[in-house]
């Protein structure tokens, strides 16, 4: 405990409102400002001087309000890291806030709270109240026993300055590792669409003409097993780097494995695609491993004699590929690319001998912009990295 400090619990020091009355399908063009708590999970910062959305007049009885001063809590979320995530309402007007966030009235400075909030000393001591599965939630009584550090409220706005200056500095490296890393991604699609241009002696076919089979993988639930062979779903399948993670994956059983048909085994030189959900996703096999995968991704097995396999993986990354997904994917939750409008997707190929020559200038393209694009990723996780490390400094 730093000098002349105390440590009380959050509930001692302030009072929690559970919020309530409206969602999302409730906002009107003119209204009743509100936060709801998704916008603390994606838009909102530390500290928040205007609303973004409005709700109607008619639920002003059912809503709970935050004035200025108040903390604006999340209490449900994806994940423990996103408990409790928070904002500082600074707004010179009252704000109602929905029904998974609550709020906290004290006599601390807000943005002080806020950054506590987001330190990984505070980490620490919630994630014994988080509970859920897939929907995690924090009880707003658990947020009060947990302790916060208090010193006098000069001190608490010195290190909310000192951190908001810090905080800005890092914020603009980041956001500018950001737009390279963008910027990288941008022309390497531009390169992608210059490669793939249909020019003079090249054919135009449909994907089903060029490739021995196109489709996809066991319709029926597998066994699951201890040991075996994976079992890829489209969440192993890493959309940045078009990779297959086979960390995480559930196993079948050997038996299960091999009384499966002959095209629904991956075998090197096969292109994976994703066809539900997150669809356009290839993944090129370029190596052997036994494995096998769910029924939302396809297989396709290119006739090498017409269609090498690596220009297949660039062209699908290209937008020629992507804009047929887009067009022919149906449904509403689930938008799902149908094996039959796949095969009946329209490539232009050249020679087998310019197909080698445009992968090989890709390769040399995309590993240079993926060693850059690592810069940038490092630079943006050691950003959030720094952040941790200056919370952990003020409030261990």
């Amino acid at each position: 405990m730093k000098e002349g400090w105390t440590y009380k619990k959050l509930g001692e020091v302030g009072t929690f409102v559970r919020g309530g009355g409206f969602l999302k399908r409730d906002y009107v063009e003119n209204g009743i400002p509100c936060i709801h708590y998704g916008q603390i999970h994606t838009v909102l910062g530390n500290v928040t001087t205007e609303h973004l959305t409005s709700i109607s007049e008619e639920l002003r009885s059912k809503t709970k309000f935050a004035s200025k001063g108040d903390v604006i809590f999340a209490i449900t979320s994806e994940d423990v890291e996103g408990s409790c995530k928070c904002t500082a309402w600074m707004g010179d007007y009252d704000v109602a806030v929905g029904g998974h966030a609550a709020i906290y009235k004290s006599s601390l400075n807000p943005a002080y709270v806020s950054y506590y909030a987001k330190s990984p000393v505070f980490y620490n001591a919630k994630k014994q109240y988080v509970h859920g599965f897939k929907v995690m939630e924090i009880k707003p009584a658990d947020i009060a026993q947990i302790d916060i550090p208090v010193p006098s409220l000069d001190e608490q706005q010195r290190i909310v300055e000192r951190l908001d200056a810090a905080f800005e500095n890092i914020d603009k490296l980041k956001a500018n590792a950001e737009k390279q890393l963008a910027e990288a991604q941008t022309l390497f699609q531009k390169s992608l669409a210059k490669a793939m241009e249909p020019k003079e002696g090249w054919e135009e076919k449909t994907l089903k003409e060029i490739v021995l089979t196109i489709t996809d993988g066991d319709h029926q639930p597998p066994p699951k097993s201890n040991e075996g062979i994976p079992f890829i779903t489209i969440s192993n399948i890493n959309k940045d780097s078009n990779k297959i993670d086979f960390e995480d994956t559930f196993y079948v059983p050997q038996h299960y494995f091999d009384g499966l048909k002959t095209d629904r085994i991956p075998q090197e030189g096969d292109v994976l695609y994703t066809v539900t959900g997150s669809f356009g996703i290839p993944v090129l096999i370029d190596y052997k491993k036994d494995f096998c995968f769910q029924r939302h991704i396809a297989l396709i097995r290119p006739n090498q004699k017409m269609l090498f396999s690596k220009y297949l993986y660039y062209w699908i990354l290209s937008d020629y590929a992507k804009v047929q997904a887009e067009d022919t994917a149906t449904g509403a939750a689930q938008r799902t690319v149908s094996l039959n409008s796949l095969r009946k997707f329209r490539i232009s190929i050249p020679p087998l001998a310019e197909q080698q020559r445009i992968v090989e200038r890709l390769d040399a393209l995309s590993e240079n912009i993926h060693k850059y694009e690592e810069i940038q990723r490092q630079i943006i996780s050691e950003c959030d990295a720094l952040k941790q490390a200056l919370l952990r400094k003020v409030f261990e």
